[in-house]
């Protein structure tokens, strides 16, 4: 709820609409949007590898930009995250399907060393690479989505089982 300004007040907006609800309720993408972004986003971009990882494992944005060579375990079966955003964000991280495929060409196309998405700049504001792909995203959801999407769709990575599949079959 929003409390209403001075000059709503004035205005006589009191009452019963002294308050308005103004957080939208957020959801996940359906299968038919994922399909969508899936499309709209090329594999071999930063954001289309980054949306085939997320949809495959429900890393988070910098989890995944910021995955170095040396958390890949042998033949890109799984990576390791060693800390994130939650206390609970340190695990091991199976890779099967299009995501092993982008790891695989990640890995090899930096020669097993250094970060898997060189071309993303760390940003001296954040100390993080996901910010170009987040905008990136954002402008892509808005064009193939529509803009009034913005402020409801959760991120890619609450993405159900049901888009995976789908993904899979386009």
């Amino acid at each position: 709820f929003k409390q209403k300004t001075a000059y709503e007040i004035r205005l006589s907006l009191v009452g019963s609409e002294m308050c308005i609800e103004t957080a939208q309720k957020r959801r996940g993408f359906t299968p038919q949007e994922v399909v969508k972004l899936f499309k709209a986003a090329a594999p071999g971009c930063a954001l289309g590898d980054v949306i085939r990882i997320a949809l495959v494992t429900g890393a988070r944005l910098e989890e995944i930009t910021g995955l170095n060579a040396d958390e890949v375990a042998t033949g890109c079966i799984a990576y390791t995250i060693t800390a994130g955003k939650t206390e609970s964000a340190a695990r091991y991280v199976p890779l099967v399907g299009i995501a092993r495929d982008v790891v695989q060409r990640r890995f090899e196309a930096v020669a097993g060393t250094g970060s898997l998405f060189p071309e993303l700049r760390i940003r001296k504001s954040t100390g993080k690479r996901g910010g170009a792909v987040s905008q990136s995203f954002t402008r892509v959801r808005r064009e193939v989505l529509g803009k009034e999407t913005d402020g409801i769709l959760a991120g890619i990575r609450s993405a159900t089982r049901g888009a995976q599949l789908l993904v899979e079959l386009e």
